[in-house]
């Protein structure tokens, strides 16, 4: 049977359109290249794990063109953070001509006073920009409100509850012989919240998403402590009280062990949850 020229063009026109390898190889590597906002979109509140690179490169001012060029392959683009080491750079070399666009900059000059080299030694961290406000974003500060027991505060408030007379709350709910639950609860409620407040204090704190619940006030002090001693340089300080926090953090983790341990073992089933 003989094909006519209309009929083939008919047909033509009705298969479905093919799309072009190319086509489909570029989108493909641009939901490759989108994984990282996904990712962070479907899960809020666990953000994707940070990658880290680490190189060292020997010598980065003969290497910022190429460096601003692997930054832009998918592989590497997405990196949370990137560590060189050796960047052999000195006072003379100001941080903006090895500033790189989307990242924050934290290097470590050499000095050679301090170093027993003759060039070499330094540190660069860049941290993206967009992994920094995306932590910030997902880790927000929130105040609460909390009281505090003083040192004698407990038996005060055992001397209040042993000298009240707890039938006056029942008598004053009783009407015609039937008592008023409802009125009776809260008003002993009421008075056990008033005792609490006259013997504790109450105070605001900040607590963080993120905040371990060993972390006491101990040990926040002297993480500013070291901190401070960090930033003023004095090495013989800072060793000192890096000592000291370690043996804080092991402390406060074993005695919060103890009273997760304690809580178990006394039945005590409200102070274990």
């Amino acid at each position: 049977m003989e094909t006519r020229p209309q009929d083939h063009a008919v047909a033509q026109h009705l298969q479905p359109p093919r799309s072009s390898p190319k086509a489909v190889c570029k989108k493909t590597e641009a939901q490759k290249e989108s994984w990282h906002p996904t990712r962070l979109k479907a899960n809020c509140t666990g953000p994707a794990l940070p990658s880290v690179l680490l190189s060292n490169i020997c010598s980065l001012d003969n290497k910022l063109d190429h460096l601003r060029l692997l930054l832009t392959r998918r592989e590497v683009k997405h990196c949370c953070a990137f560590i060189f080491t050796e960047m052999w750079l000195h006072g003379n070399i100001p941080d903006s001509a090895i500033q790189l666009n989307g990242l924050a900059l934290f290097c470590s000059d050499w000095i050679a006073s301090l170093s027993s080299k003759k060039y070499g030694g330094d540190l660069c961290v860049y941290i993206s920009k967009e992994c920094l406000q995306t932590s910030q974003r997902h880790v927000r500060p929130v105040l609460r409100e909390v009281r505090t027991w003083s040192q004698g505060a407990t038996s005060t408030l055992q001397d209040c509850y042993e000298n009240k007379d707890w039938t006056v709350f029942k008598e004053a709910a009783t009407d015609s012989g039937s008592v008023d639950l409802e009125e009776y609860t809260s008003s002993v409620t009421g008075y056990i919240s008033k005792c609490t407040d006259d013997v504790t204090t109450s105070k605001t704190i900040i607590t963080r998403a993120n905040q371990k619940p060993w972390f006491t006030a101990e040990v926040q002090t002297l993480v500013k402590a070291r901190d401070a001693a960090f930033k003023s340089g004095d090495r013989e300080a800072l060793s000192k009280i890096r000592a000291g926090l370690s043996q804080a953090i092991r402390a406060a983790k074993c005695n919060y062990d103890q009273k997760i341990h304690g809580h178990f073992s006394n039945s005590r089933d409200m102070g274990m949850w």
